[in-house]
């Protein structure tokens, strides 16, 4: 018979994105799974960031900035990947792609929101530094930048069973870390020591 017998519902596949001005480096601890570090030395603040096996989970709360309106809770967000860039005469700016395991329609009353007071990072307070940790030296001429860590590099984080419509776990499946940015040669030095054919020295930036 080739007409149409049930409909039925399957698995609770729940998927999103954000894009957002970076005030806070909470988020990036979302997709690391690790603890962070801060230290402070001469008034710089180095935060270093640890990878885990696992991943914690988080909860959005989706609504609008007033106390009468609707909104709708989504449950069990992990983080899929996270974009950080940051071009000349702009702002340090996320995307971050995420899973869902569950939501919550009930339509609670929405409370007004809470809109973050933190500085956004302008484009002069971005550099690119190479070398040993503590010991880095800044490239000069950089006119943009791209950072991203994905945790689904080898395809789906989630787990489902058929025992249950939501997922049973979703885990980091196989890192992937990128980074871009493009920069002005300085002189034709410069760019034979970026091709390879003469060497260049850490220690000066080169």
């Amino acid at each position: 018979n080739i007409d149409l017998q049930a409909m039925v519902s399957g698995k609770l596949d729940l998927t999103g994105s954000m894009e957002f001005l970076f005030q806070h480096g909470r988020i990036i601890e979302e997709i690391t799974g690790g603890t962070t570090t801060h230290a402070e030395t001469t008034g710089d603040w180095r935060h270093t960031f640890v990878f885990a096996d696992d991943v914690a989970s988080m909860s959005i709360r989706e609504g609008v900035d007033a106390s009468s309106d609707i909104e709708f809770l989504l449950k069990g967000v992990v983080l899929n990947s996270l974009t950080l860039s940051l071009a000349l005469d702009g702002v340090l700016r996320g995307r971050a792609d995420f899973n869902v395991r569950d939501v919550d329609p009930s339509g609670t009353a929405a409370s007004a929101q809470t809109i973050s007071t933190l500085t956004v990072l302008p484009d002069s307070f971005g550099t690119v530094s190479f070398g040993v940790a503590g010991s880095e030296v800044a490239k000069a001429s950089v006119k943009s930048l791209e950072f991203t860590i994905r945790n689904d590099g080898a395809g789906e984080m989630r787990d489902w069973g058929l025992d249950a419509k939501k997922a049973a776990a979703s885990i980091p499946n196989q890192r992937q870390i990128e980074f871009r940015f493009s920069l002005t040669f300085q002189d034709v030095t410069e760019w034979n020591r970026f091709l390879g054919a003469t060497t260049g020295v850490l220690d000066d930036g080169t």
